[in-house]
């Protein structure tokens, strides 16, 4: 899956070129101030504008809805270790609880890969004899009654819900395409999908509570004001003090997947898997500082419960 470039002619060329070298300068620029504690490097949306990756990477929605239509799916939020006595890292890159680096493609599906990512890792915590993969198509075909929009945009909560409603299939039965499809659950065999039982939020802005759910649940939904900086991170901790936090104003949903502190510089972070592929950031993933509210990461977790 790979992102499209529309080089039709000399003057859109020369476009690209101009916006290649602007991001180079900028890229370079920060690299080289010695007070930053995160890098940036050129990827593949080196010769895009942010306003071209949020068309094909963003959700198209301004702000949030109500839960109309999934509510009931919504189960309370339990603790289930002591939140004051928490290791001061979990990392669950490399095992089946984090799972792997998948990419979303020209398709504003992020927040079916991390409805999807977030059963992937409570189901695999729960039977770590039998882990599975499961099918962000179907979650992305198959919650329109979730007020979610496909490739438009959605919400993990809305897709976990609809997991519940009507099963979920292994991603082999089930593949992704990257692009809006009609729903077909009804084909699915039983045995070749699994439900849920629903989800539930951890409390918004709590970040002991958070720590809590990933240590004890696995990856966590979470999403992420993903402007400015994000695009072109590859290492360290990015501290954005820009970046917004309100969660009507988020545009990006993402799994947050582990917490730490950097031993270089000090800065606690949450460890954030992306669904840009592996070759973006470190290896798909990102550390965002925890402080002032990390860009919204802590606005409105969700977690899957199976």
């Amino acid at each position: 899956l790979v992102y499209p470039r529309h080089h039709r002619s000399a003057k859109d060329f020369e476009a690209r070129a101009k916006l290649f070298e602007e991001n180079r300068a900028m890229i370079e620029q920060h690299n080289a101030n010695p007070n930053v504690t995160y890098t940036m490097s050129i990827n593949r949306f080196a010769d895009m504008h942010i306003d071209e990756i949020a068309a094909i990477l963003f959700p198209r929605r301004e702000k949030p809805v109500a839960d109309e239509g999934w509510g009931e799916y919504e189960i309370p939020y339990e603790p289930l270790s002591n939140p004051a006595a928490l290791p001061k890292a979990v990392d669950w890159r490399g095992t089946d609880v984090g799972g792997i680096v998948k990419d979303q493609a020209i398709c504003g599906s992020c927040w079916a890969f991390a409805a999807t990512g977030t059963i992937e890792s409570a189901w695999n915590k729960k039977h770590p004899e039998a882990p599975v993969k499961l099918s962000e198509q179907q979650v992305t075909d198959c919650s329109w009654k979730m007020q979610s929009n496909a490739c438009a945009g959605g919400f993990p909560n809305g897709g976990i819900a609809a997991a519940a409603q009507q099963g979920i299939s292994f991603n082999s039965g089930y593949p992704y395409l990257g692009k809006d499809d009609f729903c077909r659950s009804d084909l699915v065999p039983e045995d070749e999908s699994l439900r849920v039982k629903g989800y539930a939020r951890v409390p918004a802005h709590d970040d002991n509570a958070l720590m809590e759910a990933i240590y004890s649940r696995g990856a966590i939904a979470v999403s992420i004001d993903a402007t400015n900086a994000f695009a072109f991170y590859k290492d360290g901790v990015l501290q954005d003090t820009t970046c917004k936090t309100e969660r009507e104003l988020l545009n990006h949903a993402v799994l947050a997947v582990g917490y730490g502190t950097d031993e270089n510089t000090g800065v606690d972070y949450w460890l954030i898997k992306n669904s840009w592929g592996d070759l973006w950031g470190d290896h798909g993933h990102v550390r965002v500082a925890r402080t002032k509210k990390a860009c919204g990461i802590t606005a409105d977790p969700v977690y899957a419960i199976v």
